[in-house]
């Protein structure tokens, strides 16, 4: 199954330009240079599909393309449709390494997409997204939709892109690019999203600047509502509004994008009744204020969708088109009165009049250059903010200079205010002075009263001075025992400076261990995060077996045990008994020799064994599966060892389901499948040997079991580490035999509260014990 993730974007191929691809066998090879690219449209086929029921298989065994068309333009444009639309197209790499590609659909508004990869008679998809599903489900965080093709060299793939615009209207330009072109291409693009919305952002800030001064108020306020509803929408028209602000809504995402610029032209409308005082001119009043209800009212019509979207469309651009109309008129009629402003008005709605067309031409009609029409668009928009900053700037000077003058009148008060003052404050200090001359006189009385108390003091202070000598005698004897502690102290500082010595070289002994553990520790994680790409994720699980769980629990970071799956096409020399082509479903469980490090090393070497046998010798028996894995395992870990059993393996269980018939079709090593059939457990044995057994020379072979499935059968594959765990009451392992029961007890229940049964069983079982080995246990009903 494909792991790669991707964005939501509508349909922009972006591939990497260093090389050489061929699309298709019959096309010529085109070479690619670090900053060209090329546009796909000329090679794909589309088809469409009107009842919405085609699948891949109806698509690759039914040969639809054979009524397929072209595009005769430079993008793709599909009309307001509900159609299902298959595209297809052939990419081969001729270098002789593998190369990476990236593929955008760079259309946000993409309600359903879903990529198909064919390989040597192998199907792989990616999970269902689109703007009417959560974010999340995009494999890639982006806004548009973004794939990564990997291609082996001199390999040809063939891929199906299944599209649904759900009654929009898309243009779908497909080009392909290098990821080093792609990011610079990305790049480009924030450049401009950076300079709008820093734009937008700007303005904000004057209009709030002029609410915090109190500057016409109401007429601001009406304006930051329409800056924030015109900004979402063209938030929403990019695809960023849907990634940051509500990517958990995608039923949101999808209005907001008609309400959000009826709300905006409804308070852009209240703004220039209020910023011209219209209200005392009627007629013109009551026609604009009928209009911007008209903006109101047609919210729900958007919102509840009476009719088909091409209408709802039409209606929301007629009514854009109608205000925009009206302001620019209201912007002429103003023009003498009120010369700069009218006229920056005029200019401002012009552009956004231009940006407004361009919005809904690139919605319309097919347009080549969706760049182009996006630089249009941005630049009509900022041209109006910028004119409309420049109209409020002129009208804060102009209430800049009416402040200026108040305040020139009011210090020429104030400076009045001073001067009556300062009389007053003269009469003040000459009853000061009077009652300051009074005070004299006190004063010389005191400072004879002060000369008695200083001769008082002379004598305390001799009397003072023999208290001093005595305390000086004190002193000596004082210092003399400081000596004596100085030595002391000096000592212990010796010993000081040794404790610390000491101290340092344990502090870089203890550094230089935590390190080595951190690197130790970090090593390991990585190599974990490596292991667990090689497994099959929930989403692959969820699609390839939908009525089913795997419960895995490594013991540490690294896992010995690990989980194969894989879903197959056989032609008729791999199938031989049957003349149609059939799907095969293939799982396994392994458990190699040891856990941990060890155990993890010889599941990436199992694992690569395994992809060998499957998908390049093409096996789909599992006794042959598990014979080309002995024979691999022999040759890597054992090519001159005679005479000797050999015990470093794997035991595992493999099973093979034709999903036409139900007939499966197994082999084990050591390790047995439990089937479990009206309520009756049944035990199919594996072989007594392991994968990698090598017994003096002897070739074996493992045994291929047939059976033939029935509706609700259930089948458990697993390896031995939960049985194996020591706990309980007693401290003993939980052992086959309970195991079994337990696996009889819960199988009616559904598969994912089966996994939690099993999980909740073994770590109630384990308690504080340390776990042994790896845990694995795989449940499927038929």
């Amino acid at each position: 199954m494909i792991q790669r993730r991707f964005l939501n974007i509508p349909l922009l191929l972006i591939l990497l330009l260093n090389n050489n691809f061929v699309f298709g066998e019959k096309t010529p090879t085109f070479e690619y240079y670090d900053q060209s690219f090329y546009n796909l449209i000329s090679n794909i086929e589309i088809v469409e599909d009107t009842t919405n029921k085609f699948t891949i298989t109806d698509i690759i065994l039914k040969d639809l393309f054979s009524n397929s068309f072209k595009s005769e333009t430079n993008s793709l444009h599909i009309n307001f449709s509900k159609s299902n639309y298959w595209l297809k197209f052939d990419i081969k790499n001729t270098n002789e390494y593998i190369k990476t590609l990236i593929l955008e659909v760079s259309n946000s508004t993409v309600d359903k997409i879903q990529l198909y990869t064919r390989h040597q008679n192998m199907v792989q998809r990616t999970k269902i997204t689109g703007d009417k599903l959560p974010f999340n489900t995009r494999l890639i965080n982006s806004n548009n939709f973004v794939y990564k093709l990997i291609l082996e060299p001199n390999e040809t793939y063939t891929y199906y892109l299944l599209i649904n615009s759900g009654g929009d209207v898309l243009n779908l330009p497909i080009l392909i690019y290098s990821p080093t072109q792609f990011i610079k291409k990305t790049g480009e693009k924030h450049i401009i999203y950076g300079f709008f919305y820093g734009i937008v952002v700007l303005i904000l800030l004057i209009m709030i600047t002029s609410l915090i001064l109190k500057y016409k108020i109401y007429a601001i306020g009406n304006y930051i509502f329409y800056i924030f509803f015109i900004g979402l929408f063209l938030l929403s028209f990019d695809g960023l509004a849907f990634q940051y602000f509500y990517p958990d809504l995608p039923w949101l995402t999808n209005k907001v994008i008609f309400f959000s610029p009826l709300i905006a032209f409804y308070f852009l409308l209240r703004f220039v009744i209020k910023y011209f005082n219209i209200k005392y001119y009627k007629k013109l009043y009551i026609a604009l204020s009928l209009i911007s209800y008209l903006n109101i009212l047609a919210v729900p019509f958007t919102v509840f969708g009476f009719c088909s979207l091409k209408l709802i469309i039409c209606f929301i651009f007629i009514i854009v088109c109608i205000s925009i109309s009206s302001i620019i008129i209201t912007s002429i009629i103003f023009i003498k009165k009120y010369t700069k402003l009218a006229t920056l008005f005029l200019f401002a709605f012009v552009s956004l009049f231009v940006a407004m067309i361009g919005i809904y031409a690139s919605i319309f009609f097919d347009l080549s250059n969706l760049f182009f029409g996006e630089i249009l668009i941005k630049s009509g928009l900022s041209v109006q903010f910028i004119l409309l900053a420049i109209a409020m700037i002129i009208n804060l000077k102009s209430l800049h200079e009416k402040a200026h003058n108040e305040a020139l009148i009011n210090l020429q008060a104030l400076n009045k205010l001073k001067e009556k003052a300062n009389i007053e404050l003269e009469n003040v200090v000459e009853e000061r002075t009077k009652s300051l001359s009074i005070s004299n006189e006190k004063f010389k009385k005191a400072i004879i009263q002060n000369s008695n108390i200083t001769t008082k003091l002379h004598q305390q202070k001799s009397e003072m001075k023999k208290q001093h000598d005595e305390i000086g005698q004190k002193n000596i004897k004082l210092e003399i025992a400081l000596g004596e502690i100085n030595k002391i102290n000096s000592m212990l500082k010796q010993k000081n400076e040794e404790i610390k010595t000491q101290r340092d070289k344990i502090e870089i002994q203890r550094d230089l261990i935590e390190k080595r553990n951190r690197d130790i520790t970090d090593s390991i994680l990585y190599a974990g995060r490596i292991q667990s790409s090689i497994l099959p994720t929930k989403e692959i699980i969820n699609n390839l077996l939908p009525n089913s769980f795997v419960f895995f629990k490594p013991k540490e970071v690294l896992s010995g045990d690990f989980y194969w799956m894989g879903q197959f096409i056989a032609d008729n020399k791999q199938k031989k008994s049957i003349s149609n082509i059939s799907e095969y479903i293939i799982i396994s469980a392994i458990d190699c020799t040891g856990h941990g490090v060890p155990g993890a090393l010889m599941s990436i070497v199992a694992h690569d064994l395994l992809n060998k046998a499957i998908k390049e010798r093409k096996y789909l028996s599992p006794s042959k599966i598990l014979d080309e894995l002995n024979r691999g395992i022999i040759n890597t870990f054992h090519k001159d060892i005679k005479n000797r059993n050999i015990s470093d393996g794997m035991d595992m269980s493999l099973i093979t389901i034709e999903k036409e018939t139900n007939k499966l079709q197994f082999a084990g090593a050591y390790n047995p499948l439990y089937l479990i059939r009206n309520n009756e457990l049944n035990i199919i044995k594996g072989d007594k040997f392991s994968v990698g057994y090598l017994y003096k020379d002897k070739n074996i072979s493992f045994t291929n079991q047939n059976i033939q499935l029935q509706k609700d059968d259930i089948l458990y594959l697993f390896t031995d580490g939960f049985a194996d765990q020591f706990g309980g009451p007693d401290d003993k392992k939980f052992k086959n035999k309970q195991f079994k029961q337990l696996l009889i007890d819960i199988h009616e229940k559904p598969l994912n509260e089966q996994e939690k049964i099993l999980e909740n069983t073994f770590n109630n079982w384990k308690k504080n014990m340390e776990q042994i080995d790896d845990v694995l246990v795989i449940g499927i009903r038929i």
